[in-house]
């Protein structure tokens, strides 16, 4: 389970995109549906919930240094700055750029 995660954590920190669920399970000889309840069971989450968490947290990371917005939402494989920001308000409480003006203060 942990390789999983540390290979879904990985994927994000280098921007590269998050394969499916079925080929990460692949990855590492396991059954998708085993992969889903199992981390399910033990987090109490989806495993996408888990991957949009490290998308968040990394976004944070990009736009404390100074990342253009548009750029962000493209390296964390959102389809548009529009997805990416309705995401990004959501786990936040914030749009992107209300984040940002809320870093100069």
């Amino acid at each position: 389970m942990e390789l999983g995660l540390s290979y879904i954590r990985r994927c994000i920190k280098n921007d590269q995109p998050v394969p499916p669920i079925g080929t990460i399970a692949e990855q590492f000889c396991i059954d998708k549906d085993y992969l889903a309840r199992r981390y399910r069971s033990l987090q109490g989450s989806t495993l996408l919930e888990y991957i949009n968490r490290v998308k968040q947290e990394r976004a944070l990371e990009l736009l404390e240094q100074k990342i253009a917005i548009k750029d962000i939402a493209h390296r964390l494989g959102y389809s548009d700055l529009s997805s990416f920001s309705r995401a990004f308000k959501a786990a936040h409480g914030l749009s992107p750029s209300q984040y940002l003006l809320s870093l100069k203060l």
